[in-house]
């Protein structure tokens, strides 16, 4: 099993709607619980909004606490610009980042998000977390 190191940078991947957003956020909250790590996060295809939204199932007093803890846990930083991007169905590499063979060349680790969507290639709720170091 990898150990998350601190002082490393890790790049994580994956084309859009492949459930990277939703492991990234399950990880951090995760480290957050387990050892208070705080972090830095910027998600290019999710609006910042969304971290922060009421739902049914809370009370405002809940509500207020989440939005404390999400501001005392999270720096988010804010981007308008979209990407676009040409995909071929394949799970992506860290050289498919524009400007990827930086990244390659920087990052400690690199993690790709995958969620087939060829039913012939097996199930499609299936997703691939491929790690490189």
């Amino acid at each position: 099993m990898e150990e998350i190191v601190p002082g490393e940078l890790t790049i994580v991947t994956g084309v859009p709607n492949s459930g990277k957003s939703e492991w990234i956020d399950a990880l951090l909250c995760n480290l957050n619980r387990s050892a208070g790590w705080k972090f830095a996060l910027c998600s290019m295809e999710n609006n910042v909004c969304l971290y922060g939204r009421s739902v049914e199932r809370m009370s405002l007093e809940e509500l207020e606490v989440g939005k404390q803890w999400l501001s005392d846990t999270f720096h988010l930083i804010r981007t308008e610009r979209e990407y676009l991007q040409q995909w071929n169905g394949g799970p992506p590499n860290l050289y498919d980042i524009s400007g990827s063979a930086h990244f390659i060349n920087k990052c400690d680790n690199g993690i790709v998000i995958h969620r087939n969507r060829d039913p012939k290639a097996g199930a499609l709720d299936l997703v691939q977390v491929l790690c490189f170091s």
